[in-house]
């Protein structure tokens, strides 16, 4: 069997700026693609490496679990308690969720309301959020994968995003020629133009 190893280096903050990581990742066999995206720090500092059909853990410089998620291509996810949240392209508009040891998975649809094509995912305020790539939709899902509940972008906001991350209790996507913020406490949103 062929074996393809993928590396890609991933710049890892740890307690705030100026303490940044170079983290060395090998990737080998089961994947044509390697990883596609990277999640925020989890509370516990760790991150997640999610692709087509594989999670990585990793606290600093140390690799934790790997976990292969067969029938997935992943493209974020989020780090909460003993559970890793990914979201998946294929299926399209899917959010798994799966234990450490991989033997528990569950997963359900998210609405693509109004053409809403679902970028990365996000943990704010015990709540998880599917931000939009394109679209008017942020997407609020529970921990337990309940019905997910969709939070609109107000007129006059952008509908394209380049990007997305969470910090305390906002969820901040990057529009064209703004930054977009979702307040997950009040429930409030705030454009910042440039």
């Amino acid at each position: 069997m062929r074996t393809i190893i993928f590396v890609c280096y991933l710049a890892v903050v740890l307690g705030g700026c100026g303490e940044t990581e170079w983290v060395e990742v090998k990737q080998t066999g089961g994947s044509s693609s390697g990883y596609e995206g990277l999640s925020d720090v989890s509370d516990g500092g760790e991150v997640a490496a999610v692709g087509e059909n594989l999670v990585s853990l990793w606290k600093g410089s140390a690799k934790g679990d790997s976990i292969t998620v067969t029938g997935y291509s992943l493209i974020d996810s989020a780090v909460v308690g003993n559970s890793v949240y990914a979201l998946s392209t294929n299926p399209v508009d899917t959010l798994i969720k799966v234990s450490r040891d991989g033997k528990n998975l569950s997963s359900t649809h998210i609405p693509s309301l109004g053409g809403t094509i679902y970028g990365s995912l996000h943990y704010v305020g015990a709540e998880l959020y599917a931000a939009p790539s394109e679209g008017r939709y942020l997407m609020k899902i529970g921990l337990d994968l309940a019905v997910p509940v969709p939070v609109e972008v107000p007129q006059g906001f952008c509908d394209t995003f380049h990007g997305a991350f969470s910090w305390e209790d906002g969820v901040f996507m990057l529009g064209v020629g703004a930054v977009v913020v979702y307040n997950g406490t009040t429930g409030g949103f705030e454009s910042w133009r440039s």
